[in-house]
């Protein structure tokens, strides 16, 4: 299905941007061509298919050869791969993932509540979902577009283990190891907390910047903060980082032990330059 522009579904997104931006873990935004033709952009340890509804068979294939194995971690959100050329199709969503998804075609409330102790739930929160939070939000009375509540995907696979659950019991988040790569599938539309998305990047090896609950970006020379809170700030610097120059003011910081720390005022910008 394709939502309204203001529907729970599209306008939770940007509340899901914004939980990947203060989750401390640095990302890239691609488009999923762009990933699948060039070489260069197939090393990534994590990918994150936030917005994939919608795929061809060719598409498919290419997820399978070329993004699935190495060791790698998959995380589909909600209805990735829901929609095939010829329809929608669960059992195409369940092969894309790798785990046995199911629906029964509602829409219905969709809160997922993290309540299993598992290495990619420490520390997580323990209610995901911002399309349920934007109709709390946004719903006082009435009807609008925010009422409109996602078609709900539960996972049915005895070899996956459960992250999550709805409020009737079923599993709402599951990951599965496949072997030569793992699957993270969160069936509630933009829930992926930054907890959860940390703890999915530091089991599979990838760099995590640091700085939870600051708004962060980083390329491969430049850092940048906007701090949400006064005090220290650990930043964890890539391999071969000797110094940093923190823009403005150009004050310089040595690395020590992998990371510099800064202090940082709320509501104020930075700029890391590495060198």
């Amino acid at each position: 299905y394709v939502s309204a522009p203001l529907s729970s579904i599209m306008g939770g997104e940007t509340y899901q941007t914004m939980l990947l931006d203060t989750s401390g873990v640095a990302y890239d935004s691609h488009f999923l061509g762009d990933v699948l033709e060039r070489e260069e952009l197939q090393d990534y340890r994590v990918y994150i298919f936030a917005n994939t509804r919608m795929l061809t068979e060719a598409e498919r294939a290419a997820i399978g050869e070329r993004l699935a194995g190495g060791g790698r971690w998959l995380v589909f959100l909600a209805d990735s791969g829901y929609v095939t050329e010829t329809g929608p199709s669960v059992e195409a969503l369940s092969d894309l993932v790798g785990m046995t998804i199911a629906t029964d075609g509602d829409y219905a409330r969709a809160p997922a509540f993290v309540d299993v102790a598992h290495p990619l739930t420490e520390g997580v929160l323990p209610f995901q979902g911002m399309s349920e939070l934007l109709v709390s939000i946004m719903t006082q009375t009435g009807a609008s577009s925010f009422t409109g509540r996602p078609q709900r995907f539960r996972v049915e696979d005895n070899d996956a283990t459960a992250l999550a659950h709805y409020e009737d019991g079923s599993v709402a988040m599951a990951v599965r190891d496949r072997g030569d790569w793992t699957s993270a599938y969160l069936g509630a539309p933009n829930s992926l907390g930054a907890g959860m998305l940390r703890n999915i990047a530091e089991q599979a090896g990838a760099f995590v910047l640091g700085a939870e609950g600051h708004d962060t970006q980083m390329s491969d020379r430049l850092i940048s903060l906007h701090a949400r809170r006064t005090g220290p700030t650990r930043l964890n610097m890539p391999d071969g980082v000797e110094r940093v120059t923190v823009l403005p003011g150009e004050d310089v910081v040595v690395v020590e032990d992998g990371s510099v720390t800064l202090e940082t005022t709320a509501q104020e910008t930075y700029w890391l330059l590495m060198e």
